[in-house]
């Protein structure tokens, strides 16, 4: 059952948690046409490198005090540490790596991608296993790159968050925040009647987590029931 949250006001609606360049113009007179036309140049092809570039761990990835004081990781550098040197400083306690999540359950699967619930080895939090099938000859394909590149910088309460990246020769797995449930599972919950006044808090953290993709030029092109997640504490996300 959802928990009443005091900043959100939500009401109880009993639901059941766990239900499953521009052209250039000729100046001047020359017998040479130039023609208007520029043609597309064939879009570089990705190697290895650049996609463990791209693919990289959170810049601002945050650690809880008690899984730092129970590694006894101490700064061993004055200032702060570059992003290079803290990602290879994560990798090294576990992060990036696929053995450091346990798979729990199965949430969904589509064409590209399965969904698992699971579970941190390293900080014991329950997390989301995006999975994502990689083609020996194709790589990681550009849909997943974008998302990736996107989410790393959209930070917000309302939008979910995105904690690891775990990138081998076989898949691509992205590691989100968990959440109980999506809207849709929600409403039915529900019997797809909802109260008025969490109709109106939905759509006001709806709206706040566009407002901020908006603000940053990114568009959420696929907005349905299924993609808003809700957690525990009534929260929506996109």
């Amino acid at each position: 059952m959802l928990r009443a949250s005091k900043s959100l006001g939500i009401v109880h609606e009993n639901p059941r948690i766990g239900s499953d360049g521009e052209s250039e113009e000729a100046s001047g007179a020359s017998d040479e046409v130039i023609s208007p036309v520029k043609l597309r140049q064939k879009p570089r092809r990705l190697n290895e490198q650049d996609i463990n570039k791209r693919l990289s761990l959170p810049a601002d990835l945050n650690l809880p005090e008690s899984f730092l004081a129970k590694q006894c990781l101490t700064p061993t550098l004055d200032g702060p540490l570059s992003r290079r040197v803290r990602r290879a400083s994560l990798h090294e306690i576990g992060f990036g790596k696929l053995d450091t999540y346990t798979k729990l359950d199965k949430l969904g699967e589509g064409t590209y991608a399965t969904v698992f619930k699971g579970k941190s080895r390293l900080t014991d939090v329950v997390v989301a296993l995006k999975e994502i099938r990689l083609e020996h000859e194709e790589g990681a394909p550009c849909t997943a790159i974008r998302e990736v590149s996107l989410l790393r910088d959209l930070k917000h309460a309302n939008i979910v968050t995105l904690h690891d990246i775990v990138h081998t020769e076989k898949s691509l797995t992205l590691v989100f925040e968990y959440l109980e449930k999506d809207l849709k599972q929600y409403m039915d919950d529900c019997g797809n009647i909802m109260n008025m006044n969490n109709v109106k808090l939905f759509l006001l953290q709806l709206l706040r987590g566009l407002a901020y993709c908006h603000g940053r030029r990114v568009l959420h092109r696929d907005l349905k029931p299924q993609n808003l997640l809700i957690n525990d504490r009534s929260e929506l996300k996109l």
